[in-house]
């Protein structure tokens, strides 16, 4: 979802972005109950995130944000919840993606890239062909690592070369063998 759009230069830098959640936030629950989500801060200073980039050229950036829900939603001791949000901010011509499909089709799976502590996760979309894609990618060698939903066992693992700018297809991952 586009939130804003803003022209830079050649040679500024993007250092730090910052979104004010408004009031009235919800969470709709598995069996369809709405309950009210609370984020501390958030409607006051605002969500931070970190850039840190130059701009090069003055046309055809994105700052992206990858907005991780799977650990972003914290049920508190009272039962309600809070929004504790793990944000990754980076500049789309910088980066590429690592993206392919997993047979069996039917089953979904956790896909990991990992270089150092750095790790970057998805998981396979089986409406699309079980089609995978993660994204944000500096350059550098990542491992790819494919787990079952319920597991954190690895099923198959790959090393995957990775230049900026340029997005790599692996494919058909077959974890049925």
């Amino acid at each position: 979802t586009l939130l804003s759009n803003i022209t830079l230069l050649e040679g500024e830098h993007i250092s730090q972005i910052r979104l004010i959640l408004g009031d009235d936030n919800e969470l709709v629950l598995e069996d369809g109950t709405v309950v009210p989500i609370t984020t501390p801060s958030a409607q006051e200073s605002g969500l931070k995130f970190n850039v840190q980039e130059n701009i090069v050229t003055s046309s055809g950036y994105a700052v992206m944000i990858d907005f991780d829900a799977s650990k972003s939603i914290v049920k508190k001791g009272n039962g309600g919840y809070s929004l504790k949000p793990v944000i990754r901010a980076y500049v789309v011509e910088n980066t590429a993606a690592v993206y392919g499909n997993i047979l069996p089709a039917k089953v979904p799976y956790h896909v990991f890239t990992v270089a150092g502590q750095d790790t970057i996760s998805a998981i396979s979309d089986t409406t699309l062909n079980n089609y995978f894609m993660l994204h944000g990618l500096k350059t550098g060698t990542y491992k790819v690592e494919f787990h079952s939903l319920d597991s954190d066992i690895v099923l198959f693992s790959t090393n995957v070369d990775v230049f900026g700018g340029t997005n790599k297809d692996l494919g058909i991952i077959n974890l049925a063998q």
